[in-house]
């Protein structure tokens, strides 16, 4: 191991055991038996060290991954038990990332390098979970892919955050074996019932699926204006108010369908619809969906 390894395993260790805010890059070079000037050699600040570690347990992760070999005699899906029991134990034994997968709140905000490498890694763990999907159940579900991606991923957050967070003594073959049980259903219920996929590809967020993102999101915001005109129809409520609400909701359906849509205006008419309580949730819904698709430069 090379003094710069040995930095970053002997922080990942302080970090896991006293928290980020805790541990000072005097108390890293102290533990590493170096000068604190001679880490400055390496990192350039306790954030760069931080955003280093965090790759360095993402590129471990996947490298493990790919020299993972599950006995020839199971089957697709055995294998995919495997597979969970070994993310599981990662994460467990790598606490630090699990920040990311938790959703918990990360020390190092507003990092532009930051935020490229966790997305660079959100985006190949997301990849890697597809093609371990497409494995165990075939191509037929490639249609309902992204949405099982969504539904595995959120049952093995909350499970791991029990496991880790909350101390819970779950065994992780146990849990492996029913989450894939459970996907075995959701699989089956899918391909019998055949209902419309909601996701895409574009839950990736890459520079070549922003097209695509905007076009859903114009036609999910289609979708929810035609949603409060059913509400205010179903509003129990005066026939004035009632037309008021419709001459409203007219009013801010022309106005961001336009190319360059005035903000104050939607403010405005958005705000008049929010005095009523029933309409608030396709309200908070709408402002999402007009949210992203600013960012994706379409309205």
């Amino acid at each position: 191991m090379n003094q710069k390894e040995h930095i970053t395993k002997t922080a990942l260790a302080l970090f896991s055991q006293n928290g980020y805010n805790a541990t000072s890059m005097q108390e890293i070079a102290g533990q590493c038996g170096i000068a604190k000037g001679s880490l400055y050699k390496f990192f350039s600040s306790k954030e760069d060290l931080f955003i280093e570690i965090f790759d360095m347990c993402y590129r471990e992760m996947f490298n493990k991954a790919e020299i993972f070999v599950a006995d020839k005699n199971l089957s697709p899906k055995e294998h995919f038990v495997q597979i969970i029991e070994f993310q599981i134990q990662y994460f467990i034994e790598n606490e630090f990332i699990m920040m990311d997968f938790t959703d918990r709140e990360l020390p190092i905000q507003r990092s532009e390098k930051f935020e490229e490498i966790r997305n660079r890694n959100l985006i190949k763990k997301m990849t890697w979970q597809k093609d371990c999907i497409i494995a165990a159940y075939g191509t037929e579900i490639e249609l309902y892919l992204w949405d099982l991606i969504v539904i595995f991923r959120g049952f093995l957050r909350q499970y791991l955050y029990y496991i880790i967070y909350e101390n819970r003594p779950l065994s992780i073959k146990k849990v492996s074996v029913f989450i894939v049980e459970r996907l075995n259903a959701i699989v089956r219920d899918l391909l019998h019932s055949q209902p419309d996929p909601l996701l895409d590809k574009s839950i990736l967020h890459t520079s070549d699926d922003l097209s695509s993102t905007s076009d859903n999101n114009e036609q999910s915001i289609h979708e929810t204006l035609n949603a409060i005109a059913f509400a205010i129809k179903e509003l129990k409520t005066n026939e004035a108010i009632r037309h008021e609400l419709n001459e409203t909701l007219n009013l801010l359906s022309d106005e961001i369908l336009k190319n360059e849509p005035r903000s104050f205006l939607v403010h405005a008419l958005m705000g008049h619809l929010e005095r009523n309580n029933e309409l608030l949730g396709y309200l908070k819904q709408l402002k999402l969906l007009l949210t992203q698709t600013v960012t994706t430069h379409k309205i």
